[in-house]
């Protein structure tokens, strides 16, 4: 969520893409779905941890050499245009863009 009512709380969380295993350390966990659940599943998490790859490898040859920066992505799961609305939801990045004031 870009802004969340005020007492929503969302899932945080860090998808070690590139650790054997793929693990993910949640930080905080939404109040908008059931305790023990997660807002992503794991076979939503993996698209997204590729998508950020291709992302970062995008952007590596203007940022990469500088100092630690880091990216400003927005995105959602949904059915694509045309698509079974009972089957899995896809992967869509709408936005992403070095964000400001890292890396300077």
């Amino acid at each position: 969520m870009v802004q969340p009512d005020p007492g929503t709380t969302t899932d945080q969380f860090i998808y070690h893409f590139d650790f054997p295993g793929q693990p993910i350390v949640f930080i905080a966990h939404s109040n908008l779905v059931r305790q023990s659940t997660t807002v992503l599943t794991n076979t939503q998490t993996h698209p997204l941890g590729i998508a950020l790859r291709e992302i970062h490898d995008f952007f590596y040859p203007l940022y990469g050499s500088h100092a630690w920066w880091a990216m400003d992505t927005k995105f959602k799961f949904d059915q694509p245009i045309g698509g079974d609305p009972a089957g899995e939801p896809v992967l869509f990045v709408k936005q992403a863009r070095p964000y400001p004031g890292w890396g300077q």
